[in-house]
């Protein structure tokens, strides 16, 4: 099994947290009505479209070997941020593209986190159970 390096973790992380920041920008820009809202919204329409792409098909690839299984999932996971996200932006006022991404990024950090074969928890408890124990 091969477990990512600590500069492919650093490098994920660090998409994360760029979405995590986008969204949030597209949350309070939308919400706010300032002057520069001509100059954002492309941007991050951009970027929301990018991460709702990319997103659902990463969570698959944490869970699934095989593509049949991984696109049914990815397509799953697409459709249950689709719902979840749109009843949050309509019980919380804020825009619905944003809270569908927030859901969809939620759902890849927790795959990221508990994946059973290449989840950061996961890999750590695999590597602890196979360390070797220190000779006396």
């Amino acid at each position: 099994m091969a477990i990512a390096a600590p500069r492919q973790i650093a490098d994920i992380w660090a998409l994360v947290a760029l979405g995590v920041v986008l969204t949030i920008a597209a949350v309070t820009d939308v919400r706010s009505g300032k002057i520069y809202n001509w100059l954002t919204y492309p941007a991050v329409g951009v970027a929301l479209v990018v991460a709702m792409l990319v997103t659902p098909a990463a969570s698959a690839y944490l869970l699934v070997r095989r593509l049949p299984a991984m696109m049914a999932i990815s397509a799953s996971i697409g459709a249950l941020s689709g719902v979840v996200g749109v009843y949050a932006s309509y019980y919380w006022s804020v825009a619905a593209g944003p809270a569908v991404v927030l859901v969809c990024t939620g759902i890849f950090v927790a795959t990221l986190l508990l994946s059973p074969r290449k989840g950061l928890i996961g890999a750590g408890i695999e590597r602890w159970a196979s360390r070797k124990e220190p000779s006396q």
